[in-house]
């Protein structure tokens, strides 16, 4: 067990009838996908910390890292510390809202499995339930897994059955050539929320720079940096940037103009703010479009 993404299940509605728990942690290994859940009362560090204990006690060895989306709940500096201790890396969407795909997909399987057990028994504590709902998805056959279970995972086959599934460990011409090169200009990706837009923009309008290219990650991963060469905090993930061409023409939105000035010329500057831009700038009147 090496990777381990996780994310949290909403049970809010129905916490009255489970002891005031509201949310299931739910963490599934990316390679045998076998799946771990524990019952949490709030999404505090103390209430995730000990549900993270439980599921690790469970698991045969403790991942060397962990994936999460970039809730809050999962990177406060106990949890961090926490997973320090634990000598397992953590690892988080850096900037926009990537989720853990494979854990979300997972949550949608068992609050599926839930709803339909707690329709049949009529009951609304599924507290009682879970633990049944992981247990018979762990020991269903898997189609990735070739037919095998997620239980039938073990230290001694993960080798084999991981090149099976992702294909022989160590073989360079497999991965996934960067999508970004180092210098390239690329924009981030918008935190989305239940309020935006397809007909929006999904993408910030200050322009970066690729300044590293992790390429030994698996994806690759980006670390960027601005006009003023200062670098942004972690590294960002393919989905969360996009490819842009800067020169002479690019146009830029004014979000704000400040002030104005006369020049000796008789022309005008203006003091704009630019969109996600955090400096104000004069620029020319001839320069609006």
């Amino acid at each position: 067990m090496t990777d381990v993404q996780c994310d949290l299940a909403d049970f809010q509605k129905l916490s009255q009838q489970n002891n005031g728990k509201k949310y299931a942690l739910v963490a599934i290994d990316v390679l045998s996908k076998r799946v771990f859940a524990e019952p949490v009362r709030t999404k505090k560090s103390n209430d995730m910390i000990d549900a993270f204990e439980k599921i690790l006690e469970r698991m045969e060895m403790h991942p060397h890292r962990i994936f999460s989306d970039k809730g809050t709940e999962f990177c406060s500096k106990e949890i961090m510390d926490f997973f320090r201790k634990k000598d397992i890396e953590k690892y988080t969407a850096t900037f926009s809202e990537v989720k853990a795909s494979l854990a979300e997909r997972c949550i949608r399987n068992i609050k599926q499995r839930l709803y339909r057990f707690m329709s049949e028994k009529h009951t609304l504590k599924w507290t009682e339930a879970l633990p049944k709902i992981v247990d018979a998805i762990n020991h269903s056959k898997c189609r990735v897994l070739g037919g095998l279970r997620p239980v039938d995972v073990r230290f001694n086959n993960a080798k084999k059955i991981r090149e099976k599934v992702f294909g022989p460990i160590g073989k360079s011409n497999l991965r996934k050539k960067p999508r970004f090169n180092e210098n390239d200009h690329v924009r981030m990706s918008r935190n989305k929320n239940i309020f935006s837009k397809g007909y929006l923009p999904n993408y910030s309008d200050e322009i970066l720079q690729i300044d590293l290219v992790k390429k030994k990650a698996n994806p690759n991963r980006y670390r960027v940096r601005d006009d003023n060469g200062e670098l942004f905090k972690g590294y960002f993930y393919p989905e969360e940037l996009t490819k842009v061409r800067k020169d002479e023409n690019t146009s830029y939105r004014i979000e704000k103009i400040i002030k104005s000035r006369k020049k000796k010329d008789g022309s005008k500057e203006f003091f704009v703010k630019f969109f996600d831009y955090p400096q104000p700038q004069w620029i020319d009147e001839n320069q609006f479009v």
